[in-house]
């Protein structure tokens, strides 16, 4: 009984140096996103002002531009990751009509859609009020919708739903894109992750990662089935609006 204590207190305290450590490394990395922020700006303010006069020096001005916005997305997106992992993104809550969200965060994936001869279409429920924030959820919606989008070839199609389901709420966003290997898809919320076929320089990896978190804080979840050559289908649960509210009160 001894050596299980001082083995029990020993695990304690191993756990305890790890969380500190790893509370040590987010702060550090948090920090890092933070710094390297500022010089972006400053050399995308830059690269605006210069006026390049042969045409090189134009592709070379195009390419760093390119180049610049992802890195500027990718620091954007990490810092974003890190502050929602530590709970330091505010939300407001207050009753938002799914119908409404929807058809805001299909807007423009209805002109991207089009653009790249994909049908973009919707069949959303009316009357469903879920508590949140609606820049946010906007974000979420946007981020699935963008990557189903960038998975599926000219004349696909995407496809937004969304249904009431007792005291939740059900969103999926179908495509007729290339799918997920089995293998890939228990990973595919984490950060950094890339699939095979993914072209890691058009993506920074983090927008399913803040998807999924973003969900997560609002009561919800966000799961996914595919299958290769037949498209893929992202399902976003959210508790609606009373549902929440009996929550509250039962833990108060």
């Amino acid at each position: 009984d001894k050596r299980v204590k001082e083995c029990t207190a020993e695990l304690e305290n191993d756990n305890i140096r790890l969380i500190e450590t790893e509370q040590r490394r987010h702060a550090m990395m948090t920090n890092i996103f933070h710094d390297i922020r500022n010089p972006i700006f400053s050399i995308k303010g830059c690269l605006e002002m210069m006026t390049p006069e042969s045409e090189h020096d134009k592709r070379l001005k195009a390419i760093t531009e390119k180049r610049v916005g992802l890195l500027r997305e990718l620091t954007e997106n990490l810092f974003l990751v890190s502050k929602l992992e530590e709970k330091e993104v505010e939300f407001s809550e207050s009753a938002q009509d799914i119908w409404e969200l929807c058809e805001s965060a299909l807007a423009p994936a209805a002109i991207a859609g089009q653009e790249k001869g994909i049908c973009v279409s919707s069949e959303i429920d009316r009357g469903q009020l879920i508590s949140g924030d609606s820049f946010w959820l906007g974000r979420m919606l946007e981020n699935l919708l963008d990557n189903a989008l960038k998975y599926t070839p000219k004349g696909g199609s995407v496809t937004l739903r969304a249904t009431g389901n007792g005291d939740s709420v059900m969103i999926e966003i179908e495509d007729t894109g290339k799918g997920i290997a089995p293998e890939e898809l228990p990973y595919i919320f984490e950060r950094y992750y890339h699939g095979k076929l993914e072209d890691k320089g058009k993506s920074s990896g983090l927008g399913l990662s803040i998807a999924k978190e973003i969900a997560v804080q609002h009561g919800g979840d966000i799961t996914v089935r595919s299958e290769l050559g037949k498209g893929t289908v992202f399902t976003v649960v959210l508790p609606l609006l009373h549902a929440r509210e009996n929550a509250a009160r039962a833990q108060s």
